[in-house]
């Protein structure tokens, strides 16, 4: 009898035995529904798996912003940039001309006349480049402008000059001479424009290459900080329930079988190996149940014995 005492001491189930329906559908009552995977390697792979979704974000927006400045430097180095110089070019050209035609009155010599065509030649390289390039109505109009120029120079000086008028070709010259002027000063003003906004988009290019530098650095500390909170969480989800279950088992080591079930959401294998306890501690509790409903038996009976073999006795 001392030792079914002893027996029962050592083992503690103060509430009555719940049957598995009960434990399984109790409410939990601590866990958060984080990760619902139905193994620990769907959890590990889906945290890794957003750590480096991140990174991939970065990178994609560090491609788009370095895509986007290359097209801008090469939209300037490619059509902005010559255009420019080829404005410059026009207007420096038609000054020479403007010059070698004031050379040929006065000295009649004709080598001037013959440089003066081919500059004039190739003002229509020119012509043709920035046509090319999608010039502005107001180019357009200035070249159209430079053309009837050369026109009247060669038709109204140089025929002129050519068959002994020189007073006339002189007086035509003068003429035409506020053309020329009214055309060099829009070439210069298209130039100065175009200029001004290489200059802009230049500073656009810097201030989208500091721009992406902060952006970058930014989704860097953000991710980084992002990688530490999802794997100390990943760690958390993963080892609180198996810290729980390894105190579950110390009490049950210890005797001690009065705990309420633990709770589990998720289905992984530390859930089934929740349940594998919570269903150990059930079938130890309902073995123990019988055996100590035994031991009753037994002892009444004992002391029905007891009682007889005294009154035998007496």
């Amino acid at each position: 009898m001392k030792r079914l005492f002893q027996f029962k001491k050592f083992f503690r189930f103060k509430r009555p035995i719940q049957s598995e329906k009960v434990m399984q559908s109790k409410k939990p009552i601590r866990s958060k529904k984080v990760f619902q995977f139905k193994t620990i390697r769907g959890k590990m792979i889906f945290g890794f798996s957003f750590v480096i979704a991140i990174f991939l974000l970065s990178s994609i927006y560090n491609i788009s912003g370095t895509k986007t400045v290359n097209e801008q430097v090469k939209n300037i180095t490619e059509t902005e940039l010559p255009v420019l110089i080829a404005e410059e070019q026009l207007m420096a050209n038609m000054a020479t001309r403007m010059g070698l035609l004031r050379g040929y009155l006065l000295s009649g010599d004709a080598d001037f006349k013959k440089q003066f065509d081919e500059y004039t030649e190739k003002s229509e390289e020119y012509y043709q480049f920035v046509l090319e390039q999608g010039a502005n109505q107001k180019l357009e109009v200035l070249i159209a402008r430079e053309k009837d120029w050369v026109k009247y120079v060669r038709g109204q000086v140089f025929e002129v000059y050519d068959r002994g008028e020189k007073e006339q070709a002189i007086s035509n010259q003068n003429h035409i001479s506020s053309t020329t002027t009214s055309v060099m000063a829009g070439y210069e003003e298209l130039a100065s424009e175009r200029e001004t906004l290489i200059t802009e988009t230049g500073k656009d290019i810097i201030d989208s290459g500091s721009k992406a530098v902060n952006i970058s650095l930014f989704i860097s500390v953000i991710g980084a900080i992002l990688c530490v909170g999802i794997a100390f969480l990943t760690a958390s989800v993963i080892t609180k329930p198996i810290i729980r279950i390894m105190n579950r088992m110390k009490q049950m080591a210890e005797g001690d079988l009065s705990s309420e079930p633990l709770s589990s959401t998720t289905k992984d294998e530390v859930g089934q190996l929740v349940l594998a306890t919570n269903e150990m501690n059930h079938n130890i509790r309902q073995l123990l149940e019988e055996i100590n409903g035994v031991s009753e038996s037994l002892t009444g009976q004992s002391e029905e014995l007891t009682q007889s073999a005294n009154e035998v006795s007496a």
